[in-house]
């Protein structure tokens, strides 16, 4: 059974409402268990999305579990190898709630590249462009261009934070999302 789109949005809102109300990010927030079940395919849709980074269900307000995208859950739980995990963790902690399109694509990047190289990225706390610390890690680094796209990446994931706040990235959003799912005239 299909999920109305503007269920799971609605769904993608009342989390991070929650969220925002408990001062935590929405992955830290905890829902009850029964508001879980009753928005389980907006939940999943969040986080398959990558609207929610993950959503913790519990009881009383301590996590029991966490509902996550596969994507997320594979490379950190499966077995792989050490370099993907630790790709995934820079961009889970540098690019924080970037959309998954841009999230992805930074962890294919960085896993191919020298774990000394992904040592350094793991130990930066941040982005900033102003950072002294970063110019010093991009002049230590093998591969420095890797550097220089996560940074952009960072840029494009808050400017998309910043559209998204204004309400406008949804909207787009959702328009481009209608125009493939609604069937042209004359069909």
């Amino acid at each position: 059974m299909a999920v109305p789109r503007d269920a799971a949005a609605k769904t993608s809102r009342k989390v991070k409402v929650q969220a925002m109300r408990a001062g935590v990010p929405a992955a830290s927030s905890v829902i009850t268990i029964r508001a879980a079940r009753e928005n389980l395919p907006g939940i999943v849709d969040a986080v398959t999305t990558g609207r929610l980074r993950g959503v913790a269900v519990g009881r009383r307000g301590k996590p029991n579990a966490l509902v996550v995208s596969y994507e997320v859950y594979e490379p950190l739980i499966g077995h792989g190898d050490k370099k993907r995990k630790l790709a995934l963790l820079i961009t889970e902690e540098l690019l924080g709630d970037a959309p998954q399109h841009i999230r992805m694509p930074a962890v294919e990047e960085l896993s191919q590249l020298p774990m000394d190289d992904l040592v350094r990225l793991f130990k930066l706390d941040s982005l900033s462009l102003a950072a002294p610390k970063l110019n010093a890690v991009r002049g230590r680094m093998a591969h420095p261009e890797a550097l220089d796209r996560l940074c952009q990446r960072f840029e494009l994931a808050a400017t998309l934070s910043r559209a998204r706040e204004a309400g406008l990235y949804e909207t787009i959003e959702d328009m481009s999302s209608s125009a493939l799912t609604e069937p042209e005239s004359g069909e």
